[in-house]
């Protein structure tokens, strides 16, 4: 069992720094070093009197002590967390970029004074709760050991709890609202269109990259001669050749995930030559893998008419442009990593969620680029 400070170190980036300036900024309230007043989303003031701080400062407080603030302070350290290891495990970046998209949508909404919350916190925090229960729609959730319900379910679980409880209910409809259209900005609008108009801007990834928050992710490199390391040497990928001296690839890069496998999975080299694929991969029909290396080459190639592999056609979403493309068929979908001489396709299907079939295909990708392939 790991000790509190090994628990804490272990926590993603974004969500424990959201989390610890919580924490403080309601231990600041219980000293009266801070009054609530002071940090509170008052439009007038901010307008008026250039107030800048409270646009910000208003989403880390959840309240004094008590139960409410300690379930509050709960759901980040799980439904935070798991997102953030989860579906944007190694995508800090876009992760943060959630956060701040969603502020901004709740301070927008909570200028209507229909809508109007001084502390939107309890609001971010439901964000997070919603797009959770997307991503692991089919999660069984024990509620305080009542009653069992599918996670897609909890969020509205959780609102008339509070409606019972005699808790606004304003600040959990306003996290829903600005869960669920980015949602549908990011998934449900690409998968119907190909076409995804919030897209990480280059700012926050510089300052991730600048700061160097998170796990850092590889770059693209360069295609150099295959000589005596590539594929060539060894008569494919796990035979001879560069992976013969070097360490083994890493434990995560199998295709197996908590019980759970890839329906399929192969390694494929820039000029269409197979490395190595698992048996049920599908075969490449015509002109598909070359205009899956030319949305490498080109972002957005494939966006309008998406991505096929053996016929079957998966919309295309948010990835990295270059680097990572990621489509969606129904309940499942591929992620496919381009290293400097191959691409590792990785398809999955429920109970594998995207983020697991992420971690597997960009890890491996990973540890070819750091191989020189």
């Amino acid at each position: 069992m790991s000790s509190p400070g090994e628990y804490y170190n272990s926590l993603p980036p974004i969500t424990k720094a959201y989390g610890t300036l919580c924490l403080f900024t309601t231990i600041a309230n219980q000293l009266g070093v801070v009054a609530p007043v002071h940090i509170a989303f008052i439009p007038q003031l901010v307008l008026k009197q250039f107030q800048i701080w409270r646009l910000i400062s208003n989403f880390f407080f959840l309240g004094g002590f008590s139960i409410n603030f300690g379930i509050r302070l709960l759901m980040i350290a799980r439904y935070g967390v798991q997102l953030e290891k989860g579906p944007f495990e190694r995508r800090t970046a876009d992760f943060l970029w959630m956060m701040i998209f969603g502020s901004f949508t709740l301070l927008v909404l909570s200028v209507i004074p229909f809508f109007w919350t001084p502390f939107l916190g309890v609001s971010l925090v439901f964000m997070l709760l919603y797009l959770w229960s997307r991503e692991f729609p089919n999660a069984n959730i024990s509620l305080y050991g009542l009653v069992t319900l599918k996670a897609f379910y909890l969020p509205w679980a959780m609102l008339a709890l509070d409606v019972i409880f005699g808790s606004p209910i304003m600040p959990d409809l306003l996290g829903i609202i600005a869960g669920h259209l980015y949602y549908f900005l990011t998934v449900l609008h690409p998968l119907a269109t190909g076409k995804n108009y919030l897209k990480t801007p280059k700012w926050v990834n510089k300052i991730v990259g600048r700061w160097r928050i998170g796990a850092p992710v590889a770059s693209v490199r360069q295609a150099g001669g295959v000589g005596a390391a590539g594929p060539g040497a060894g008569g494919g990928v796990g035979g001879g050749g560069a992976y013969s001296s070097a360490r083994a690839p890493p434990e995560s890069s199998n295709t197996a995930f908590r019980g759970h496998h890839l329906t399929a999975a192969a390694i494929v080299g820039h000029d269409g030559s197979v490395w190595a694929q698992s048996s049920n991969f599908p075969q490449f029909k015509g002109q598909e893998f070359s205009d899956i290396m030319k949305d490498f080459d080109e972002p957005g190639h494939l966006a309008p008419t998406g991505l096929f592999l053996a016929g079957a056609k998966y919309m295309v979403i948010q990835g990295e442009p270059g680097a990572v493309i990621r489509g969606k068929k129904g309940a499942g979908g591929i992620t496919i990593k381009k290293t400097g001489q191959s691409c590792v396709f990785g398809i999955y299907e429920e109970p594998v969620t995207p983020g697991q079939c992420n971690m597997v295909v960009e890890r491996l990708g990973d540890y070819l680029l750091e191989q020189g392939l």
